[in-house]
């Protein structure tokens, strides 16, 4: 009964209020995935409360607001002057910081431009297009103030100008660095003055949120052993792209029901008085595996399930990217499988999917506390028979890898095994790679 009062059109604007609380602030990058599961008003409350204080005060601002607040309520029990004078003399302070500033703030029109992809450890540049579409000179106007997500930093500064006057427009840029892998949403940009005490915070907010992946940092392989024929793909080149090999024309043949009309030969249906069609030669071509080995067990003192990254994780995902660019550079169709945390799979390569895809899953890539490899095994067995090798990149070794790679290996695929910062099994495997991460981080392993 309440919810169908709730729906109707005088009620509406309390649902839309009610939705656009729990979605948060929109012009700031913070949704912790802590709120995902249970959004929690209270937590939501602080988040805006927060925001309003990103949005509206500078550092020194805030940290003043915090006093003026403490001294009120002591002036509020006081009985002292010299406390009710200071309590005035702050919010006469803020007030006249208010006043002064709602009549200088800039009216400002700006855009940002700026890559979808960074390399962690590499620099990207950022430009800004600043128009100043009000009556006044803009002056003191800092760009992009609002925090951006840790995995970013400005290396070269946030924008600003001194001046801007109206009906003008001026270019600036500056420089971001990738700090760590994944995947961030920038904030609302956001252009404003301090004027004329530096407390409150008026200006601009433009529309310019973007997704930046900061992708993993590879050396390019020189040579990489993958073995194995082309083996024949249900549906040919149909199921990748019109790329390298094509169906050739094999023959003529009589018609047959359920053939298609388009390959009729006319000129043998002419000559021979019966429908011929033309016959074409199935599509073969080389298809490659890449299982990529996430899980990473917590330690036994965690108590909670931290996502904590190894020099061993960051080698796996840079051995990935290496092997993805490798091969999508000599036109095979690769198949990705991750647990990230359910089963992850994507098919690119011959205009599948380019390498830039690939690496946005590579920088969203985890570690999982949670083993899923064998959840895996499911995925690709029934279609083993399509694939023509199998690359493994594993963490560690243990009978449960060790039982997908004896059914691949059972199945006729040729496989490779590259175990990353850990002893060789015992007995010996003759397709398993010993790696140290320090040599895949450093760019020395070139030939596999």
């Amino acid at each position: 009964m309440i919810k169908a009062i709730l729906r109707h059109p005088p009620f509406s604007w309390w649902r839309r209020m009610r939705d656009k609380f729990y979605r948060g602030p929109s012009y700031i990058a913070f949704h912790p995935r802590w709120l995902e599961h249970y959004k929690s008003p209270t937590a939501i409350a602080g988040i805006w409360l927060w925001a309003w204080s990103l949005r509206m005060f500078s550092i020194p601002g805030r940290i003043l607001f915090l006093c003026t607040l403490l001294l009120v309520l002591y002036s509020m029990v006081s009985l002292h002057m010299a406390s009710h004078i200071l309590t005035l003399f702050m919010l006469s302070l803020f007030g006249c910081d208010t006043v002064i500033g709602f009549f200088l703030r800039p009216r400002l029109q700006c855009s940002r431009i700026i890559p979808s992809r960074v390399t962690a450890g590499g620099r990207i540049k950022v430009e800004y297009l600043v128009r100043n579409v009000g009556r006044r000179t803009a002056y003191a106007v800092s760009l992009d103030t609002l925090p951006w997500p840790s995995g970013l930093q400005f290396s070269g500064g946030r924008p600003f100008f001194s001046a801007l006057p109206p009906s003008e427009s001026r270019r600036f840029s500056t420089w971001v660095r990738g700090l760590k892998r994944g995947r961030y949403l920038l904030p609302t940009l956001r252009a404003h003055t301090g004027l004329p005490f530096n407390l409150t915070l008026w200006g601009s907010m433009c529309p310019a949120s973007k997704v930046v992946h900061v992708i993993p940092d590879f050396t390019p392989l020189t040579e990489l052993a993958v073995s194995g024929t082309a083996r024949h793909q249900p549906g040919g080149i149909a199921l990748s792209s019109q790329v390298a090999e094509n169906m050739e024309f094999f023959g003529c043949r009589e018609y047959r029901d359920g053939d298609n009309p388009r390959h009729i030969h006319w000129p043998s249906w002419a000559r021979t008085g019966y429908p011929v069609v033309k016959e074409f030669r199935e599509e073969y071509f080389c298809r490659t595996a890449v299982v990529l080995d996430t899980f990473l067990p917590p330690p036994w003192w965690a108590l909670r399930s931290q996502q904590r990254e190894t020099p061993n994780f960051e080698a796996a995902i840079s051995l990935t990217a290496a092997i993805a660019d490798y091969l999508t550079n000599r036109d095979y169709v690769i198949d990705l499988f991750a647990a990230l945390p359910k089963v992850y799979r994507f098919q690119g390569g011959r205009s599948l999917g380019e390498i830039n895809q690939i690496l946005d899953i590579l920088a969203c890539a985890q570690p999982q506390r949670r083993d899923g490899f064998t959840d895996i095994g499911p995925e690709i067995m029934p279609e083993i028979s399509q694939i023509t090798s199998c690359l493994f990149i594993l963490q560690r070794w243990n009978e449960k890898r060790q039982e997908l790679i004896e059914k691949a290996i059972g199945a006729g695929v040729a496989t490779r095994i590259f175990l990353i910062g850990q002893r060789p099994p015992s007995p010996a495997v003759p397709q398993l790679t010993l790696l140290h991460p320090q040599d895949i981080l450093e760019g020395r392993c070139l030939q596999l």
